[in-house]
């Protein structure tokens, strides 16, 4: 049986061949490593950036809780004011003026503006002037929503 034996060329067109093969292989193989490392840090920078939305969402929840809750009650006394016209209404102001005074602290300035003009109506009511307090309670409250859907986003780029 014969053995075979190759060229000296042909010896050489083969290891060239199969050199440049593996160089090819080995670019490919690096580009897809660069590909996918980059494609992992985006990731990882994406749920590092929701994770941290999410945690200022969490440390914002007891502030957010407060305003919601304030702009529940003062909305309710403020329909209330403006809906009632009996002895009762000299104590609904006053609570009215007691939450607004509490608002300062935790609502945007669109609210506490619809909050001084309903304040300011009441007075004026009282002085015989004429105004809707209807209105203003609806944009007080409008406000309040605003307000308080502001607060509980999730900020997310």
């Amino acid at each position: 049986m014969k053995i075979s034996s190759m060229s000296e060329a042909t010896a050489r067109f083969w290891t060239v061949i199969f050199g440049a093969v593996t160089a090819c292989s080995l670019i490919a193989g690096g580009v897809y490593t660069l590909v996918q490392y980059f494609d992992a840090r985006s990731k990882d920078r994406h749920a590092s950036e929701q994770q941290s939305a999410a945690t200022a969402l969490a440390s914002r929840q007891t502030y957010n809780n407060q305003l919601l809750q304030l702009c529940s009650v003062i909305g309710q006394t403020a329909a209330q004011v403006a809906n009632n016209t009996g002895g009762v209404r000299d104590a609904e102001i006053n609570g009215f003026r007691g939450f607004l005074a509490s608002l300062t602290l935790y609502a945007d300035q669109p609210v506490l503006e619809a909050g001084k003009e309903f304040d300011d109506c009441v007075r004026s009511q009282a002085a015989g002037a004429l105004c809707s307090l209807d209105d203003l309670a609806k944009k007080l409250n409008l406000a309040c929503r605003a307000n308080v859907r502001k607060a509980f986003e999730v900020d997310s780029h």
